[in-house]
């Protein structure tokens, strides 16, 4: 098992999500972070099973959400 794999067993997705300070519902539903709208269209799965964004299609892991919320490349994620 290499580093990244690691961190994605050892870090949920909504727990990660509460560390950066985003809150979600109680189905794990809130706004996208990565566009503009008002209602919540985006999926945290419990786990290590990543997210989901049914308005714009983000999805990943949660070094793909890091990645894409600071606009970080791989390695700095």
């Amino acid at each position: 098992m290499n580093f990244a794999d690691e961190i994605k067993q050892r870090v949920s997705m909504i727990e990660m999500l509460q560390y950066y300070g985003i809150e979600t519902n109680r189905s794990n539903f809130c706004r996208c972070p990565f566009h503009q709208e008002k209602s919540a269209s985006f999926k945290a799965y419990s786990g290590n099973r990543g997210f989901y964004c049914f308005g714009c299609g983000a999805h990943g892991s949660v070094i793909d959400f890091v990645m894409q919320y600071f606009g970080l490349n791989f390695q700095d994620a």
